[in-house]
């Protein structure tokens, strides 16, 4: 990194010149300044306020008042600048904030501390009183001795699961390198990421520093627990500054010679990068528990479930046989289906639930909940009207196609509520020859849930087919039939379909591949394991289209993305993304060369590489 040696001139005697200097470049940079606006109308104001007066000066040494003053060329607004404004290093109370007219005083509630640079960081929130105009990246430095500080840590604070930008998170240094400083105490520096997640300390006095990241919900600066994005980068920070120098020898007209040095000024460690993530927190508090029906029961969560949580029925024996569960995507809720006919009929169940709890002094206890669920409402299936035959009431099937089936799909069948395996002579899949001819295809019938089953067959390309279920043809253990069911679906073409085959150079790791929408949201379209040692992942009947590819390394090979925990010092687990988009066409194959390895991440912006690509074609 190269800084200019102007960062280096002397401090009282040039601070006025680079305060002036500062001025003279706003000036510069935005032409003449705009009159206003008269009564005939003229052009708009778009230049920002120009500091006029600032005491004490930037860079200056020996500060050893308690406010700030500045002075400006025009009337300011500066909204929530008290709330807002970045002091590092951090203050033990926020400064008093006065705004009037065309000045800012910031009052200092403490003595600040001695042999310390202090920087001051307004970001964008000062602009003039009319049009708005911001004063962008605005930041001052003095100290409190005889000297600034100049060295620098710099770097990007990105979440560890998408590698997206984290603007407004903290980047925070320590300077004693004690575990327990995070999560109790104020930092010595902090620093506030940009819409890119870099932050920047140019204030830095020699020495090791220890850097985190935190997105400060309570406001404390340091890491309190509670559902605060966090990052620790894994070894100590040393900046230093190296002087280079640049010899240009030049020889006049005479023959004289005259020899320049000028120069620049390198700036070590490298930008460091540091991937915030949310620990696996179990403060779990139950929201509610209900029996809705009269065969299922609700329990939901404010947040994931930890292993230790445990329930109990204390009034029927062998409860487990008797229940089917199902879990929640996010882990946070758990619908319990009562699959015995007996059990079904009880009109009161006694739950006693265990879960964990933060105690007042924020330690981790077991909590017990003893529920009494009693069924009350009137029965209904979902939200659909339902037909009555015989006085019973028949549920309906949902199948998981629409009109075209793609030939990576699967076809499946879901039930509203727990159901015996279909028997499939009730069950039947045959191929269209023609619009009245038919012909039975040899499927097999496998269970994913209780609710979800999977028809395995023999796919045809560019083919009609239809899937029927008979009335009566399943029974639920609450003792409801099903519906007739029809389904009409046709194959996709194979020529429709590219692959991308991706080959692993030097990268033996286990973990999943994903293909991915080439969105903010990055849908997952399909997902392979990639095994220990596997050199090569093919992704076959892609839809023609745009893609982004991500390689999480999955070291626990339980086959997902798993956060950190900064008590055991793991981290989150690393994430990759494939360096370009990849772009699908019909009936054609790509193959892609992937290495992995330490420091790779994701484009900075997908979408401007996507048209730098388009343009250069």
């Amino acid at each position: 990194m190269k800084r200019n040696l102007s960062i280096f001139f002397g401090n009282i005697g040039k601070q006025t010149i680079l305060l002036s200097l500062l001025a003279l470049y706003i000036w510069g940079a935005h032409s003449c300044a705009n009159p206003g606006v008269g009564p005939q109308g003229g052009p708009r104001d778009s230049i920002p306020p120009i500091i006029t007066e600032s005491i004490p000066l930037n860079l200056q040494t020996s500060f050893t008042g308690n406010e700030i003053n500045l002075s400006f060329d025009e009337y300011i607004v500066a909204e929530n600048l008290e709330s807002k404004l970045i002091v590092s290093p951090p203050l033990a109370e926020k400064p008093s904030v006065k705004i009037k007219g065309k000045s800012i005083n910031i009052k200092f509630n403490e003595t600040l501390a001695e042999n310390r640079t202090y920087s001051i960081d307004f970001k964008d929130l000062i602009k003039d009183y009319n049009e708005g105009n911001k004063i962008d990246g605005f930041r001052m430095l003095f100290s409190t001795y005889n000297e600034i500080d100049t060295l620098r840590i710099e770097g990007y604070l990105l979440d560890a699961f998408n590698h997206e930008p984290v603007e407004n998170a903290l980047a925070t240094l320590y300077v004693n390198s004690s575990d327990t400083f995070f999560t109790g105490t104020k930092p010595d520096y902090i620093a506030q990421t940009d819409a890119k997640g870099h932050f920047m300390f140019d204030n830095l006095a020699s020495g090791d520093y220890s850097l985190f990241g935190l997105v400060d919900g309570d406001k404390n600066l340091f890491f309190s627990r509670q559902n605060e994005q966090i990052a620790f980068y894994d070894s100590l920070l040393s900046p230093t500054a190296t002087f280079i120098a640049s010899v240009d020898t030049t020889i006049n007209e005479q023959g004289d010679t005259s020899i320049t040095v000028t120069g620049s000024t390198s700036f070590l460690p490298p930008p460091v990068f540091a991937f915030l993530f949310l620990e696996k927190s179990f403060n779990q508090n139950l929201i509610y528990a209900r029996r809705e029906e009269k065969d299922r029961i609700s329990l939901a969560f404010n947040e994931q479930l930890s292993d230790s949580f445990k329930y109990e029925c204390l009034n029927v024996d062998d409860f487990d046989n008797k229940i089917y569960k199902e879990i929640t995507t996010n882990n946070d809720s758990i619908l319990v289906w009562l699959i015995d006919s007996l059990l079904i009929e009880t009109d009161t169940i006694l739950l006693k639930l265990d879960y964990t709890v933060l105690d007042t002094l924020n330690n981790f206890v077991t909590k017990t909940d003893t529920l009494k669920l009693a069924y009350a409402a009137p029965r209904k299936v979902g939200q659909k009207k339902v037909d009555v035959v015989n006085e019973e009431i028949l549920f309906d099937f949902t199948g998981n196609v629409s009109a075209t089936f793609d030939l990576n799909s699967k076809l499946q069948i879901l039930a509203p509520l727990p159901i015996t395996l279909p028997d499939s002579q009730w069950v039947g899949l045959k191929l269209a020859i023609n619009d009245s001819t038919f012909e039975d295809v040899d499927f097999n019938i496998t269970p994913i849930s209780k609710r979800k089953y999977q028809i395995d067959f023999e796919v045809n390309e560019a083919t009609s087919y239809v899937l029927t279920i008979d009335s009566a043809a399943v029974k639920s253990y609450g003792g409801i039939y099903n519906n007739a069911f029809e389904m009409k679906f046709k194959s996709q073409k194979a020529d429709f379909y590219g692959t991308a085959i991706f080959n692993f150079k030097g990268f033996d790791n286990a973990g999943i591949v994903q293909l991915l929408k080439n969105s903010k949201e990055e849908d997952v379209v399909l997902q392979l394991q990639k095994e220990q040692g596997q050199d090569e992942v093919v992704f076959n009947y892609l839809k023609p289209g745009k893609y982004k590819v991500k390689f999480i390394d999955d070291t626990n090979n339980n086959q997902k993305w798993d956060s950190g925990n900064y008590t055991e010092k793991i981290k989150p687990e690393a994430v990759y993304y494939f360096p370009k988009i990849i772009n699908i066409k019909s009936n054609w194959e790509l193959k892609e060369e992937w290495t992995i390895e330490p420091g790779q991440f994701k484009l900075k912006d997908f979408a401007e590489a996507d048209k730098a690509e388009n343009q250069s074609k």
